[in-house]
C-alpha cells in the first residue's frame, strides 16, 4: 500500500491531514478503486494469514490441555475429580463442562505472545518504511517546536498604504494551473523532460515578466503549508501558509453562512473589495471542496461559479460530469462569458480562475488533447499549456485587455509522480508569469528567490499599486528591489520555519 501510495502520489501527511480536515466534500475519489485493485492481492494474503492463524488457535490450541469435569449446581461447586457417572442422582442434578489445565493455558498464552512478537517484529520496518515515504515523524516533530518569524516579520497588509498608481483602476485576470511546474519543460530549458510540455507558457514568460532563480523555465518556490490548492490560494493572496489547528472551523461546515474562514487574514479579494472591484472566483469542479467557496466569499465578497453554476446557467446538463465537474475548455468558455459581464459593469473587476485537468492522478485527457507526447499526462500538460495559450489571444482581443493585467501561476507541483518521478522537491517550483503588467517599477530584476508568498504583493504591484514597505503578510514584491524572506535566510531555512508552530499565527488568523 506504502508503495502504490509513494509512487503513485508522493505527498506527505501533512498534505493528507489538512485535505481530510478541510472535508472531502466535492472531490474526485475515483482513485480509491485504483489504489484497492492494486493492493487486492496482499489484502488476499493478508486475509489468508490471519484466518489460518485465528483457526490454530481456535481449532488447536483452544483443545489442549482441557479435560472434562462435573459441576453440582445445588451446592454451586465444581468437583475436580474425573467423572463419576454412577454417583450422579436426580437431587444433585451434576452436569459436565470443561476445564482448561494450566499447562493448557501457558502454552496458548506462548502461543499469543509468539504471534504478537512477530506481528511487532513485521510492523517496524513497515512503519519505518511508512515513515520515511509519508514524512509523520518530521510532521509531528515540527509541531512540537515553535516559530517566532510571523511575530517579526509578518506585516498587516491593514497597517500599511497600498495606493493606486493609475489614473484608472486596473482590472486583474489570475489564472491558477492546477499542478503545472517548471520541470514539464524540456532539460534544455531548465525542465526534466525530453520535449517541452510547455512552449505556450515559456514564450508567455519570455515576452512578459517571470521570476524565478534559475535558468529556464521560471517559477517560485511552494514551502510547508502552499503544497495543495488551497493552501496554495490562500498563500498566494494572504502572505502566509496553511497552517491552521487540526479542526479549525471544523463545526461551522464548507457552506455555511456563519462563521469566517481564516477569519484574522486580510487577503487579495478583502483589498480590492474595499477599492471597489467587482469579484468572481470560476472553476470546473465543485467549489465546496477545500473550503475554496468559503475562502472567497468571505474574503472579498466574490461571486463563485463552479461546476453546479455551469449546470444551473446550461453550459453542461445536470446529469454530465467528468473527472472532478467538467472539462478546462468548458471553464474557459464560462469564463468569457463571466469576464464580459463584469467587463460591461463598468467597475474594476478581478476575476480569478483555478483549471483541474492537470490534477493527479495522472490528469484528464480530455478530446482537445493531443495524442504524440509520449504518456497521457503529457499530452494534458500539453493541451492545458495551449488552452491558457488560446485564452491570453482572446483576451488580448477585448477592449477590456488594454487595462487588464493577467497572472498566470501554477498553484503548486504535481501531487503525485508523473513526469516527475526522481526530481528532487526543491527543483520543482510552480510556474509564473505577468502579462500587461503596469508596475511602478522598470528596473526589474527577474532572477529572484521567491516562494508562494511573495506572489500577493507581487500581484497589486503589477496592477499598478505601490505598498508601503514593498511587504505583506510574510510576502515580497518581486518587482521591487527589497530582498524576500528566503533571500535573506535562504530558502530551506524559510521552509523550515513554515513547517513549525506559531502562537502568534493561532491566535491572530483562526
Amino acid at each position: 500500500m506504502t508503495d502504490w501510495y509513494d509512487v503513485t502520489f508522493g505527498t506527505r501527511f501533512r498534505e493528507i491531514v489538512y485535505t481530510f480536515n478541510l472535508g472531502l466534500t466535492g472531490a474526485d475519489t475515483s482513485f480509491m478503486s485504483e489504489a484497492l485493485q492494486e493492493c487486492r492481492p496482499d489484502l488476499i494474503k493478508a486475509t489468508i494469514i490471519v484466518l489460518l492463524l485465528i483457526t490454530a488457535d481456535l481449532i488447536l490450541f483452544r483443545r489442549v490441555g482441557l479435560r472434562k469435569v462435573r459441576v453440582d449446581e445445588s451446592k454451586g461447586r465444581h468437583d475436580v475429580q474425573e467423572e463419576t457417572s454412577r454417583h450422579e442422582t436426580k437431587e444433585t442434578k451434576l452436569k459436565y463442562r470443561w476445564v482448561r489445565s494450566k499447562w493448557g493455558g501457558a502454552l496458548q498464552c506462548v502461543y499469543h505472545a509468539t504471534i504478537l512478537l512477530i506481528c511487532i517484529f513485521l510492523a517496524k520496518p513497515v512503519y519505518l518504511y511508512a515513515d520515511q515515504v509519508l514524512e509523520v515523524s518530521d510532521f509531528l516533530r515540527s509541531k512540537l517546536m515553535y516559530t517566532n518569524i510571523y511575530d517579526e516579520k509578518y506585516v498587516d497588509p491593514t497597517s500599511v498604504q497600498i495606493e493606486n498608481t493609475r489614473k484608472q483602476k486596473r482590472n486583474v485576470i489570475i489564472i491558477y494551473m492546477e499542478s503545472m511546474e517548471t520541470t514539464y519543460a524540456s532539460k534544455n530549458l531548465g525542465g526534466y523532460q525530453e520535449r517541452n510540455l510547455m512552449p505556450n507558457l515559456y514564450n508567455l514568460q519570455r515576452q512578459n515578466i517571470a521570476f524565478g532563480d534559475r535558468k529556464g523555465m521560471a517559477g517560485t518556490h511552494n514551502p510547508y503549508g502552499t503544497t495543495w490548492t488551497t493552501a496554495s490560494l490562500l498563500a498566494s493572496s494572504s502572505g502566509i501558509p496553511f497552517a491552521f489547528n487540526i479542526g479549525m472551523n471544523k463545526n461551522i461546515g464548507n457552506d455555511s453562512d456563519k462563521g469566517k474562514f481564516a477569519k484574522g487574514v486580510t487577503t487579495l479579494g478583502d483589498i480590492l473589495e474595499k477599492k471597489g472591484y467587482n469579484q468572481e472566483f470560476i472553476c470546473g469542479s465543485d467549489s465546496a471542496f477545500g473550503r475554496k467557496k468559503k475562502l472567497f466569499q468571505k474574503h472579498g465578497n466574490y461571486k463563485i461559479f463552479d461546476y453546479y453554476s455551469a449546470i444551473d446557467a446550461g453550459y453542461i446538463d445536470k446529469d454530465y460530469k467528468v473527472w472532478w465537474g467538467m472539462e478546462d475548455y468548458r471553464t474557459y468558455e464560462a469564463a468569457k462569458d463571466e469576464i464580459r459581464k463584469l467587463a460591461d459593469k463598468g467597475k474594476p473587476f478581478n476575476c480569478t480562475l483555478l483549471t483541474v485537468d492537470t490534477h493527479h492522478v495522472g490528469g484528464y485527457r480530455c478530446s482537445k488533447c493531443p495524442r504524440g507526447n509520449g504518456s497521457k499526462t503529457a499530452n494534458v500538460v500539453a493541451c492545458a499549456d495551449q488552452q491558457v495559450q488560446n485564452f491570453v489571444d482572446w483576451c488580448k482581443m477585448q477592449d477590456f485587455y488594454k487595462n487588464t493585467t493577467i497572472v498566470i501561476v501554477g498553484d503548486h507541483p504535481r501531487m503525485d509522480k508523473k513526469l516527475v518521478e526522481d526530481v528532487d522537491k526543491v527543483n520543482r517550483e510552480a510556474i509564473d508569469v505577468f502579462i500587461n503588467s503596469v508596475s511602478p517599477y522598470r528596473k526589474i530584476d527577474r532572477k529572484r528567490t521567491a516562494v508562494t508568498m511573495d506572489l500577493f504583493p507581487t500581484i497589486l504591484s503589477s496592477m499598478g499599486y505601490s505598498i508601503e514597505g514593498e511587504r505583506l503578510g510574510l510576502g515580497t514584491n518581486l518587482f521591487s528591489k527589497k530582498k524576500t524572506l528566503s533571500e535573506e535566510m535562504g530558502y530551506e531555512a524559510f521552509n523550515l520555519e513554515m513547517g513549525k508552530n506559531s502562537r502568534f499565527y493561532h491566535k491572530s488568523f483562526e
